[in-house]
């Protein structure tokens, strides 16, 4: 009797087992069967994009600190062939200015000083400025058209050397990193025997306060049969912001 009963509960116990495995089965087979909201509930992930935009703006302002200047008086002397006197105003002269330059200084000041001139101009604005110059006006007597002959030699236009007038122009740094690109360092034509140009002189000038500033200097040659009497002309500057 207790063999019997002992192997009845062998047989039960062996069916609840059975039971017990068929119906973790099923379950798993019925998760694996679930489709829609439930499917997607389990690493759901998705992504998005979003974007931001600014202007900045900024101020041209070129302002001119030296924009007078005035070379001193003098004549070309018999002593020279060139036909013209070439006063470079950035350069000091020699003692012997009247062979190197071929133009005597008659305003009695000492010619170690007298050719250091510019124009100076900064950067007053907020942005960089591309800046270029050319000349727009001469007040020198008999003047009809704007050219280095015209300028130079006045009404009579130097009859026998007018082809050695001319007017040239470089841009010089005033603070050590003033123009970043494009300086005009060498001597250009801003106006020959027909015409003048306009001469880019900076493309990218800076406008911190310690690095703002420029210089401007010329060549002048004058042919020797130059009428008497003041020359004159102006520069105006042109400022563009980058």
């Amino acid at each position: 009797m207790a063999d019997v009963s002992n192997k009845t509960i062998v047989a039960l116990l062996a069916i609840a087992l059975v039971v017990t495995v068929v119906g973790t089965v099923v379950s798993v087979g019925k998760l694996n069967t679930m489709g829609g909201r439930y499917a997607m509930l389990t690493g759901a992930a998705t992504e998005g994009t979003g974007t931001a935009s600014i202007t900045v703006s900024g101020t041209a302002a070129l302002v001119m600190n030296v924009s007078s200047i005035s070379l001193y008086a003098g004549y070309y002397p018999t002593a020279c062939s060139t036909g013209f006197s070439k006063i470079d105003t950035a350069n000091l002269e020699s003692s012997v200015a009247t062979t190197t330059s071929c133009w005597v200084n008659t305003s009695g000041t000492d010619n170690q000083s007298r050719n250091r001139f510019s124009h100076r101009f900064a950067n007053n604005g907020t942005t960089v400025i591309n800046v270029k110059g050319q000349i727009t006006a001469s007040s020198t007597a008999g003047v009809t058209t704007l050219n280095a002959t015209s300028i130079l030699c006045g009404s009579a236009n130097c009859p026998s050397q007018a082809a050695n007038a001319l007017i040239q122009i470089k841009a010089v740094n005033d603070e050590s990193s003033t123009c970043t690109q494009g300086l005009n360092s060498s001597y250009t034509n801003l106006a020959n025997i027909t015409h003048t140009t306009n001469v880019s002189l900076c493309s990218r000038m800076e406008y911190d306060d310690s690095n703002d500033e420029l210089n401007t200097t010329f060549i002048l040659q004058i042919p020797k049969d130059a009428d008497q009497g003041a020359k004159q002309f102006t520069i105006t500057y042109y400022a563009t912001a980058q």
